[in-house]
């Protein structure tokens, strides 16, 4: 019997590989378009949650530094970390911050840096007397 003749059962002999293989190659091209679809979102995620705490970074700099002038401006040491106008490493949002204060002159300068666990935010006041 000669594989190559056509039979009822098989019309085209010359078209049995060729089926399967394009089914193995269609079936490769959808997973290469999977992976590239759940790397990207992946790399998303991890993008969105890196601009999120540099959001909270900030967010913590600001309140710190506001805690701070409040104690400034109302000449008390509100947290009891032994200075006016400072902060000693505080949790805020997450976020660890310290508010340091330098005087040159008259001007006071308040510095809050707030650390979160992939990004670190600074605010910096200058205070004139």
């Amino acid at each position: 019997m000669n594989r190559h003749r056509p039979t009822p059962t098989n019309p085209h002999p010359s078209r049995r590989g060729s089926v399967l293989i394009a089914v193995i190659i269609t079936l490769i091209m959808v997973q290469i378009v999977v992976i590239g679809v759940v790397t990207l979102a992946a790399r998303d995620q991890n993008l969105t949650k890196l601009r999120l705490e540099s959001e909270q970074a900030q967010y913590a700099a600001e309140s710190a530094m506001s805690m701070a002038l409040r104690e400034v401006y109302n000449g008390a040491d509100e947290d009891t970390d032994g200075g006016i106008g400072t902060i000693s490493a505080k949790t805020v949002n997450g976020c660890t911050v310290t508010v340091t204060s330098s005087t040159s002159g008259s001007t006071t300068t308040l510095t809050a840096v707030a650390n979160a666990p992939t990004a670190s935010r600074k605010v910096v006041a200058k205070l004139s007397s």
